[in-house]
């Protein structure tokens, strides 16, 4: 059994056929709620900075083109890690310096 999980019992048709069926736990649901929710901040902050955000499995990669010398563009980032730069852009400003 999974860690975080919790089984419900579930009749199905006859009352000599049940089934088991896993449903996430609350604490799991809200995480991913919460998860979304900073996927949507993070997505909505870039662009504002006018970074273009791409999603592979659970690692983000963040470009940029418009108003640097040189592309800027970080690779393999966890959500975590994507927040932190866009909010270091944001408190130094749209040039990043």
């Amino acid at each position: 059994m999974r860690a975080g999980w919790r089984f419900s019992v579930i009749a199905r048709g006859r009352y000599d056929q049940i089934g088991v069926e896993q449903v996430p736990s609350r604490s799991q649901k809200s995480s991913a709620v919460r998860t979304n929710e900073r996927e949507r901040h993070l997505r909505a902050l870039a662009d504002r900075l006018l970074f273009t955000v791409e999603k592979r499995g659970r690692r983000f990669t963040l470009s940029r083109t418009a108003d640097v010398s040189r592309q800027v563009r970080r690779e393999d980032l966890s959500l975590d890690e994507a927040e932190e730069l866009l909010t270091t852009w944001k408190l130094r400003g749209l040039q990043g310096g």
